[in-house]
């Protein structure tokens, strides 16, 4: 807590002394006017205690050593100083008094160096308290002190380096990394040499603390105000172990419980902090935290290895897990030996360089060759539904390492379809994938190539087909078939089934001198071993005859009808009956002659008439003509529609078509019907009709008065009208109604595209 003052001069204060104590105030009055300093009055704390306290020293020993002091005061002389260099700051002293009397020395039993004495208090009739500055204190006071600090130093540099011999923490050799160690704390309460000074308190290193010396490798230095010592890496160089710390800044960690004082020849306490600086040459040994740089791996190389095998890279089997970059070099000092069958030795040098550093290692690797005659060589399967699988069915060339033949049973590691098993279900098709492992010579498993089991629907078919012949034809045994196919879907023939019957006989032959009607049917195993049998087929034996090949063409040599062949028995003869007309489509042709064999189309000129009969084979070309110029209409150019009498009904005359061909039909289409000039909406079939007053019409088409189109308008498109006859004439108008006003007069104007077709032609045939 800190004490309230008032301030006094010095005059003030003395004349408050007792006369048995005037020779030491006269030493006190000495020492503060020589420096100018002040005296301060402060309030001593109570404590509760008894105003009459008696000292444990005897009066005539105070009455000594009080004499001696300030006889050494009026002489001008001081005690002996140290030689030793200190450093003073501007604090106060303060000389205290205790209204109980003055602190004086204790002669106790204990005089260990650095141990407080037992202090008590002498009676005194009046207490006063004296204040000075740090630089009045005497010079042998400041030596005494700024040794008990110095004299901490060592005990915290002791400590420190304790600190950095038990760290499990290293510095890494990387530039950058850093370490971090509390500087220690020494508590001192101690008297100073001669027990003349004494100080309580907590010594530390001042942030400023340490002047290091080192190789330029890492960095020592102070922070967090002197209580911790940090070390940073600065070049990626090997450093060296000591550091040596060329002055320490020391001083009394400011706490209100400190306490520095000194007799002359009262008991004074300074109030304040004190420092000082030890130019003692310290040293620091890094030794067990300056971590260097290495290479560190893990080998895993093999077992053994196949006898001729390739040389590995020397980086095989070489896992690094600490170097200085992320690619050293591998160099063989020595490559292994893999000629013959034995153990062989691989020397392997590692290096890597980074900035300063350079590391390297030497790596052995042994091997052992061995001959292996393991194989795993697997063939692909074909099955089919319903047949059972054995697993040893894919083993082509499977042996162990000593070249002994293995079996399914031998495997334990087989799997189908990536699943461990050496079961196939074969109900359904499909393929299937196997695979199988086995350990070589070296304890590695290996792997067998994939083989394939397809397992496939049985195809197998017999379909044959009736075959005609004719009277001394050869008979082909192929002939019937139809599909004949095994298992696999291969095509059969005859000489492949050996059930082949004819007539209920096994037999391949067929007598065809005389007509007449035989039955084959052949049987044959599937994939199952099961006899299948075919459908039975008829082979027609008949009388020989010749074919008759006709076609159409136009004049223009285009192929209308492609031929059609009529087959003839030979005893028979052909007559050729060319149609008068001939209708494609919606283009009807007229007959215009014939050309035979060797004859053009559209090159030569077709003969006239009717084309002679035939007894043998012979090709018939037809030739015709388009009719389109043979139609002959009678068609009105305008219709006029429009309303009558002040009424909405729409009417027409009736205007007249006429066929004026005497053979050809016709069929008239209404293509399109489109507005040229119009303000009327026309309604189709579908549209509504209006409620009220609307500047719309409905119309309709009739033939005789017979309604063929329902809402004539613009979307009529392609409607057929009517057919006419030849000679054959209709009448054509338009009605329907306006729901417009009538008041109005409007002027429409339509057109109406109609297209004649020709028809079917009338034959008097």
């Amino acid at each position: 807590m800190k004490k309230k003052r008032r301030y006094f001069s010095v005059v003030a204060v003395i004349l408050l002394l007792t006369s048995n104590t005037s020779a030491s105030v006269q030493a006190i009055e000495k020492e503060l006017f020589q420096n100018n300093s002040s005296v301060e009055k402060i309030d001593a704390p109570y404590d509760g205690k008894s105003k009459e306290v008696i000292a444990s020293e005897d009066t005539e020993k105070n009455k000594k050593r009080v004499e001696k002091q300030a006889a050494s005061l009026d002489s001008g002389n001081e005690l002996p100083q140290e030689s030793q260099q200190y450093i003073v700051k501007d604090n106060q002293i303060k000389v205290i008094e205790n209204e109980k009397g003055i602190l004086l020395q204790d002669d106790e039993k204990t005089n260990i160096c650095g141990e407080k004495k037992q202090l008590k208090l002498q009676e005194k009739n009046i207490t006063p308290y004296l204040s000075t500055q740090w630089v009045d204190v005497p010079n042998w006071v400041k030596v005494d002190i700024s040794q008990i600090l110095r004299n901490k130093n060592d005990m915290i540099i002791n400590r420190l380096q304790t600190q950095i011999n038990q760290s499990n923490e290293k510095l890494g050799w990387e530039k950058g990394a850093m370490l971090v160690f509390d500087i220690p704390q020494i508590e001192v309460d101690e008297y100073g040499p001669d027990k003349n000074t004494y100080m309580k308190g907590i010594v530390e290193v001042l942030s400023d603390s340490f002047k290091f010396l080192s190789d330029e490798t890492i960095s020592v230095g102070v922070t967090n105000e002197g209580e911790n010592l940090f070390i940073e890496r600065i070049k990626n160089k090997v450093s060296q172990n000591i550091v040596e710390i060329e002055q320490t800044h020391l001083g009394l960690k400011d706490r209100p419980t400190n306490e520095i004082g000194y007799y002359n020849p009262w008991y004074l306490t300074i109030d304040g902090v004190v420092d000082t600086i030890d130019y003692g040459k310290k040293i620091l040994d890094f030794s067990n935290i300056l971590q260097s740089p290495f290479i560190s791996y893990i080998t895993t190389p093999p077992s053994s290895v196949e006898i001729n095998s390739k040389i590995p890279d020397p980086s095989s089997y070489i896992s690094i897990t600490q170097s200085l970059t992320d690619h050293p070099q591998f160099k063989y000092l020595q490559e292994p030996d893999f000629s013959k069958v034995g153990t062989t030795e691989a020397i392997v040098q590692i290096t890597d360089r980074l900035d300063d550093y350079s590391v390297e290692e030497i790596v052995h690797l042994n091997y052992t060759v061995t001959e292996d005659k393991t194989t795993l060589d697997l063939q692909d399967v074909n099955m089919y539904v319903g047949q059972t699988f054995d697993p040893n069915m894919p083993l082509k060339n499977v042996t162990d390492m000593d070249g002994n033949k293995l079996t399914a049973a031998d495997i334990t590691k087989y799997t189908i379809d990536g699943i461990q098993t050496k079961t196939i279900d074969t109900s359904l098709p499909g393929q299937h994938r196997v695979k199988i492992y086995h350990e070589n010579a070296h304890g590695v498993e290996i792997e067998s190539n994939e083989a394939l089991v397809n397992v496939s629907q049985d195809q197998t078919e017999l379909e044959l087909k009736n075959v005609d012949l004719e009277v001394g034809d050869i008979f082909d045994p192929d002939a019937p078939f139809q599909k004949v196919v095994d298992k696999d879907g291969n095509l059969l023939s005859s000489k492949d089934i050996q059930n082949y019957q004819i007539d209920g006989k096994n037999t391949k032959e067929l007598d065809t001198s005389i007509s007449g009607q035989h039955t084959v049917q052949i049987a044959y195993t599937n994939a199952l071993g099961q006899e299948v049998v075919s459908n039975e087929a008829i082979i027609t034996v008949q009388k020989k005859t010749y074919d008759i090949q006709e076609s159409i063409y136009d004049t223009e040599g285009n192929l209308l009808r492609d031929k059609v062949i009529t087959t003839v028995n030979d005893d028979q003869e052909f007559t050729p009956q060319p149609d008068k007309y001939y209708q494609e489509g919606e283009i009807t042709y007229s007959y215009k002659g014939w050309l035979s064999d060797g004859q053009t189309p559209g090159k030569d000129k077709p003969l006239e008439g009717e084309p002679p009969k035939a007894l043998s084979e012979k090709t018939y070309y037809y030739i015709y003509e388009k009719l389109d110029k043979l139609i002959n209409v009678t068609l009105p150019t305008e219709m006029l529609f429009g309303t009558a009498d002040q009424t909405n009904k729409v009417s027409s005359a009736n205007y007249v078509i006429k066929n004026n061909s005497s053979q050809m039909n016709i069929d008239l289409n209404l293509e399109e019907f489109t507005k040229e000039k119009s303000d009327i909406t026309l309604l189709d079939d579908g549209d509504d009709i209006p409620t009220g007053t609307n500047n719309s019409a409905k119309l309709n088409l009739l033939v005789d008065s017979n309604l063929v189109i329902k809402g004539l308008s613009e979307k009529i498109k392609g409607k057929n009208i009517t057919h006419l006859t030849p000679e054959q004439s209709i009448g054509l108008s338009i009605n329907g109604e306006y729901f417009g006003s009538m008041e109005e007069k409007h002027i429409v104007d339509y057109k109406m595209k109609i297209k004649v077709k020709a028809g079917a032609i009338t034959d008097e045939r």
